[in-house]
Parts: C-alpha cells; structure tokens; sequence
C-alpha cells in the first residue's frame, strides 16, 4: 500500500528533525524518543483535522468539482466495499457514537465555525441516543412507549430502577433538556411554524461549555447503557 502525499510529507519532514535532533550531542536518546513522539503525534493531528475534522463549505465544493454528473442508474444504496450491514440493534449506539465525534471535534477545532456548525447536530444525536434508548429499555420489559418526552419517558422507566440519588440526578438533567427541546425538534430545525402559519426562526440562548456537555454526556450514557443491559440480563 503506497503513502498519500500528505503522509509522504509527514515522514519526510520527521525523518529530518529526528537526523537534526541526534546531531545535537547533549539530547539523550529517551529525550530524543519523546521529542519525536511528540513531534509525529502533532503532525497526526494536523492531518486529521485537515482532511476530516475541519472539512468546510469550500473543502466540499473542491471535492464534488471533480465527481462525474448523475446519471438515470445512479442509486443511494448500493453493492460495493466497504458495505454496511445494517442493524437496528445497533441504532442507539450509532447516535451515541456521532455524539461524541461531533463534540471531540469541536473541542480538537479552534474555528468558530466548526463549532457553530457541529454543535447542534451533536446536540440532536445526543438527546436522540438518549430517547432510543429509555425505549429500548422499556420496550425490554414488555412496555411500548410513544411520545418525545424524556421525562415521562423516564418516570416510565422507574420502577424498574433502583431509587437513589443518581436516579434523581438523571431525571433533574433530563428535565432541563426537556425544557431547552419539548417537541424533539430544538435541535432539529432552525425555525417554528406557528398555528397561523407564520414562519419564526428559532433563537437559542443557553450557553454551552462543550467540555461539560461531553462530560454530562459520557455519565448519561454510561448510566443508561448498564440500565439498559440490566433490562436485557434480567430476561435471561
């Protein structure tokens, strides 16, 4: 398998600082390792945020400039490699797992427009993993549940939990999102259609500190992914 060119670039400007660094007599060679380490786990980062993380409106139109016209046989979903084996058994992991992609990504990027642009949909796929899964749940010990609610969906859910104060705390997070996202749709769309008709855009004014929501985000879902196995051990 050959190098791209941006790994090309990579490997050659290593293998020069590390001839530089050893003509340095005073480096030992552990500091020397480290340095290197440090210098190759940077230039990693750059490239992955360069062509992955960071990708912007003009990134997208350079690389559908060279994609060939559609034509009448051209489907969404077809055979080929790699091929995804759908499941929806996997479903609720998948928006959890987008989640947290998004909100890495924000944290990895400096540009405020990353940030403007990943935050809601991570947000969306954040409280869609946790709705999934509260019917997930339920739906394992034999209970259909309709409705975006979190918190009824929960007070649902509770006797079949343990009381305690991490319930308590669970279900005081799940209200405040509830209230900043009633209808499921917070996140979803950039404006309301009213009873009339009339169009509204949308204004949201919580702040968010993407350190907290991720740390908020990785204690809800261990919660209820153990909750969640629980239902699905208890059936034996």
């Amino acid at each position: 398998m050959g190098f791209t060119r941006s790994e090309h670039i990579i490997s050659c400007e290593s293998h020069l600082l590390f001839r530089n660094m050893r003509k340095r007599k005073k480096i030992k060679r552990y500091q020397l390792k480290r340095k290197y380490k440090k210098f190759i786990k940077a230039q990693m980062e750059r490239k992955v945020l360069r062509e992955f993380y960071l990708i912007t409106e003009k990134d997208a139109n350079m690389m559908s400039l060279y994609l060939p016209p559609l034509t009448k046989t051209d489907k969404l979903f077809d055979e080929g490699f790699p091929r995804s084996i759908l499941s929806y058994g996997l479903i609720e992991e998948g928006y959890a797992n987008c989640a947290l992609l998004l909100l890495n990504s924000i944290i990895l990027s400096n540009d405020n427009l990353v940030h403007d642009t990943y935050i809601f949909p991570a947000l969306f796929c954040f409280r869609h993993y946790l709705e999934l899964t509260i019917k997930a749940t339920l739906k394992e010990y034999g209970k259909m549940c309709l409705g975006h609610n979190l918190s009824s969906l929960f007070e649902s859910l509770r006797p079949h939990l343990s009381s305690g104060e991490d319930v308590e705390n669970i279900s005081r997070l799940l209200h405040e999102l509830d209230d900043v996202d009633k209808g499921a749709t917070t996140f979803r769309y950039s404006f309301d259609v009213g009873s009339l008709g009339k169009v509204k855009v949308k204004e949201f004014n919580h702040p968010i500190n993407v350190f907290v929501l991720r740390k908020r985000f990785l204690q809800l879902y261990s919660f209820f992914d153990g909750v969640l196995n629980q239902a699905i051990d208890s059936k034996g």
